[in-house]
């Protein structure tokens, strides 16, 4: 019996060497990779058998060796995994299929399909990329005369063995082939079977795209997909109270709307701690919030067609128009992760509006210096300035590339404690045996969470303040109530700030006042009343201690407490992904996070809480946006992609 693996390492051996080989089927349809003779490949000349141009001619799709040359430039030797003989034998194949397909469509088209189907190649090899030619011939329209000539003429120059770079996962490995080779819909409906890189990404994502927006270019429409079926994970009656599912979906709403955030809050928080409060960290909550989260999920998917791969579109297409409006970020690596790490700063307490509008400006005078800018917006500036700060200090210590370098490393919290006593940094609110990016020191929302995703890394769970909106909401924690003690110590401040002028001018008598909590309550919230209208302009002692004490009183969930309560959220959402992952789909941490923040939005607008500068929009339509005023075209990265 043939060694599989052993020939796999023979192949790719004999690939990175260089030499000519040739790749045969044995007796159990293993390929198999030898060296060939250099007599052999000039044996087989122009009108033979392999001769693609003389194919494509006789399919009446000329193919020239312009055009040739101009689609192999973009293939990076050593990168093409296994081909035999040149590489634009395949490339001559797939533009000769792709103008057979479409006769009239312009060389940007072309071009963005060969890419397709070098990325294929790149990463599965013959029988995939053969396969997804043959698929995408056929659902294109490409007749069976003309297709039979540009797939035999295919066979001498084939690929072998898995690409370089992509490692098979699960159930991915022994399906490739079969399931490139069933068609895109089918693809889409089974992407829980497809093969998935190290970060979680699809690689077939893109190529079942093209071949459905070929499909309808050509006038035809997909076969439909069956979709996600929420009801395969059943909930118990508690479970479902505390889900948003007959708020949005299913029944009526039994939430009563009106009022402040903090009303509407309040009222979520009381039907959840009826139901029973999950804050406590065990198996039997975490389950019971996974099992919630997951079927949220699915009906997200249902009822919106929100794909689990949204989010890291548009994240990846605002990158793409950043590019187009500034070149040298598509040139300079560096370049690049400035701007990623200006839009995770500016994005601290600003609509996704706003960060965009920050990102750009704050970029024009990164350029200006190649340093961040002592600059930063909104109630957050400070915190932004400090964290250009320490971004300066660190590449002036380190070196630009290898402070970036540094940041995608993983270390344990104590580590990366004991390095920052070098540099001048900690991290806070993590669990000190918990390892994380380094990109954490500059917050474990934004750098742990948001400027991971930024890179592409989709693994990291963002804890913003809508997550945390969710969390309370499965948890019965989404009011954050004063312990006893933190109450008295601010009772006590307001109290050390009151003098008899004060009691006086409200109307009290000064002992009884500092005798009475109910009437220091009152004094209270009459003074940080008179606080709000002024604009908070008289910072007294009694103004910024009532402040504190009524701002404490009504305060809504925004961030976890401590690093515990992290992990905690951590593990849950990977049991829901495990709970999808049963049901064939797949998704990590970022999608399923997406999934789920739009429904929460939702919720709170149908209770009344929401403006525009909190509506629904995605980082793709407002860098677009920014573009746009800048005069930039866009349109051709944006389309009309709706989530």
């Amino acid at each position: 019996m043939t060694d599989i693996s052993k020939e796999l390492g023979i192949t790719m051996d004999l690939h990175q060497s260089g030499a000519p080989i040739s790749v045969e089927a044995d007796e159990q349809g293993v390929r198999r990779s030898r060296l060939q003779m250099l007599e052999e490949m000039q044996a087989v000349g122009a009108g033979g058998y392999r001769d693609i141009y003389t194919m494509s001619e006789a399919a009446d799709a000329p193919v020239t060796e312009a055009e040739v040359g101009g689609t192999v430039a973009g293939f990076v030797p050593g990168k093409v995994a296994g081909l035999v003989g040149a590489p634009g034998d395949i490339t001559a194949l797939a533009t000769g299929l792709y103008k057979a397909a479409f006769p009239n469509e312009d060389q940007g088209r072309l071009d963005a399909f060969i890419t397709q189907v070098e990325d294929v190649s790149n990463k599965f090899g013959s029988g995939a990329t053969l396969g997804f030619l043959d698929d995408w011939a056929t659902q294109s329209g490409v007749s069976d005369e003309v297709k039979q000539g540009f797939m035999q003429g295919a066979e001498v120059g084939s690929f072998f063995g898995f690409g370089q770079g992509a490692a098979a996962t699960g159930k991915g490995a022994a399906a490739a082939g079969k399931a490139i080779a069933e068609g895109a819909p089918a693809r889409i409906a089974e992407r829980g079977e497809g093969v998935t890189l190290g970060m979680g990404a699809d690689p077939m994502a893109p190529i079942d795209e093209a071949i459905v927006g070929a499909q309808k270019l050509m006038g035809k429409e997909p076969p439909a997909v069956p979709q996600a079926m929420p009801d395969v994970i059943d909930l118990t009656p508690e479970e479902r109270s505390s889900s948003l599912i007959d708020d949005l979906y299913d029944g009526e709403t039994t939430l009563e709307a009106g009022g402040n955030l903090y009303d509407v809050a309040k009222r979520i928080n009381e039907r959840s701690k009826s139901l029973g409060v999950r804050s406590d960290p065990t198996p039997e909550n975490q389950t019971k919030i996974a099992k919630v989260m997951a079927r949220e999920a699915l009906h997200a998917m249902k009822s919106k067609g929100n794909a689990g791969d949204w989010y890291r579109q548009k994240v990846d297409n605002a990158m793409r128009v950043a590019e187009r409006v500034y070149p040298e970020v598509a040139a300079d690596p560096n370049r690049a992760n400035a701007i990623k790490f200006i839009t995770a700063i500016t994005s601290n307490g600003a609509s996704v509006p706003e960060n965009s509008k920050n990102t750009f400006a704050a970029f024009d005078e990164y350029l200006k210096t190649g340093k961040m800018p002592d600059i930063g917006y909104g109630k957050e500036t400070n915190a932004m300035k400090k964290a250009f700060e320490l971004h300066n200090n660190l590449v002036d210590e380190m070196g630009e590339t290898e402070f970036y370098d540094f940041m995608s490393q993983e270390f344990t919290v104590r580590e990366l404690d004991q390095i920052g006593k070098k540099y001048g940094f900690s991290v806070s609110g993590e669990a000190k045996d918990t390892s994380l990016p380094a990109s954490v020191i500059f917050g474990p929302k934004i750098g742990g969470g948001f400027y991971q995703n930024l890179q592409g890394n989709y693994k990291p769970l963002t804890m913003d303040r809508w997550f945390m909106r969710t969390w309370g909401r499965y948890t019965g924690g989404l009011i954050v109530e004063q312990s006893p003690e933190a109450a008295a110590k601010q009772m006590d401040r307001i109290r050390n700030s009151v003098t008899p002028e004060t009691a006086a001018e409200y109307g009290y008598d000064y002992d009884e006042l500092l005798s009475d909590d109910i009437l220091l309550q009152e004094l209270a919230y009459r003074a940080h009343k008179d606080y709000v209208k002024s604009g908070y302009k008289d910072k007294t002692d009694l103004n910024k201690s009532s402040k504190n004490f009524v701002e404490a009183q009504k305060k809504v969930l925004e961030q976890p407490r401590t690093g515990t309560e992290r992990n905690y959220m951590r593990a849950t959402v990977d049991e829901a992904l495990d709970i999808l992952r049963q049901q064939g789909i797949e998704l990590d941490r970022a999608a399923l996070q997406a999934l789920i923040w739009y429904p929460e939005k939702e919720l709170y607008a149908k209770l009344g809480i929401g403006t525009k500068r909190s509506a629904p929009t995605d980082y793709e339509t407002e860098f677009a946006n920014v573009a746009r005023e800048r005069g930039v075209d866009v349109s051709d990265i944006t389309g009309n992609a709706q989530p």
